[in-house]
């Protein structure tokens, strides 16, 4: 019924956040390569786009479907041994308004982010600001692009939002999907985890 298809309408954040554990749960062998991918190709959409958040065309390596995407993963996943781990995460949504978008914003510092880079799906290693769009429950969309130095720097959430990677970058992808009046009935969670210790 509706109501358990409502339970499993997971949010950019937790979507974000379940691929991260997927990548860190192979690379570490805890999970074998193969459901992993099959449970990653559950949390996007079949016509994923992988985009360059600048919106200026970029070298690099830009899935056009999940598929695709889950393929190119499953390559970087036998490369790298890095844990996936995001210094700061902003969680957007407009409460009012359960059929619109929902998005998560990560930035990774520096081999950080396996899976994720500037150029879009590559293992380079460098900082990077990863959005991710969800509608129904499914990643739509992601974005990749230069951290513009945000992930080397201590920031509030003011500074952040104030900063032109959000403002220049990141909003203009947001008032593409929920448009002007929506967009003031914004509600931003900001996480920063710089000072959060790690276990183990």
């Amino acid at each position: 019924g509706s109501e358990s298809e409502q339970e499993l309408c997971f949010t950019a954040a937790q979507l974000a956040e379940h691929m991260c554990e997927l990548f860190v749960s192979v690379t570490s062998k805890k999970v074998k390569s193969q459901r992993a991918l099959d449970m990653l190709s559950l949390c996007l959409h079949d016509d994923l786009k992988v985009l360059p958040l600048s919106r200026q065309p970029t070298e690099g390596v830009w899935p056009e479907s999940s598929q695709s995407f889950v393929a190119q993963w499953q390559l970087l996943q036998t490369l790298t041994t890095a844990q996936m781990s995001p210094k700061t995460r902003i969680y957007v949504q407009v409460p009012q308004r359960k059929d619109l978008a929902s998005f998560c914003v990560d930035v990774f510092p520096t081999n950080n982010a396996p899976g994720f880079s500037p150029s879009g799906v590559c293992g380079d290693g460098g900082a990077v600001v990863v959005v991710y769009r969800a509608v129904d429950g499914k990643i739509t969309h992601i974005w990749c692009g230069d951290d513009m130095g945000v992930s080397e720097r201590a920031m509030t959430e003011e500074q952040f939002l104030d900063s032109e990677l959000f403002v220049g970058n990141i909003l203009e992808v947001m008032f593409e999907s929920f448009g002007a009046r929506n967009l003031e009935d914004m509600v931003i969670h900001f996480n920063d985890y710089t000072d959060i210790p790690v276990a183990g």
